[in-house]
């Protein structure tokens, strides 16, 4: 039997027939929170990661530089500072409880 792996970030069709059934299932409260995650685009430093054995349980190994460089921590503030403007922004505002702090 071929197998065809995936390697992009959108699943493949059948995969998403199945999440969406599973989801439908769900209490729809499920479904009212959420969270935002800030990504440094095109950080200054970068590492790198590799496995260490093919049991998914193992962790991976490398190093990630996660960081190491002055530059790098100015730019993930400046992203954290941009995500805090948008949710604060009139346009966010349905998404948002009002009694968020800073």
């Amino acid at each position: 039997m071929q197998q065809t792996g995936q390697l992009g970030t959108v699943p493949p069709p059948e995969a998403m027939r199945r999440a969406a059934e599973v989801m439908r299932r769900l209490d729809g409260r499920a479904f009212r929170g959420g969270f935002i995650l800030e990504k440094i685009l095109g950080p200054l430093s970068t590492g790198h990661i590799e496995l260490r054995s093919t049991d998914p349980a193992r962790e991976p190994g490398g190093d990630l530089q996660l960081l190491p460089r002055p530059g790098d921590v100015e730019r993930c503030v400046r992203g954290i500072e941009a995500m805090e403007r948008v949710v604060r922004s009139r346009a966010f505002s349905r998404f948002t409880y009002g009694n968020h702090t800073r």
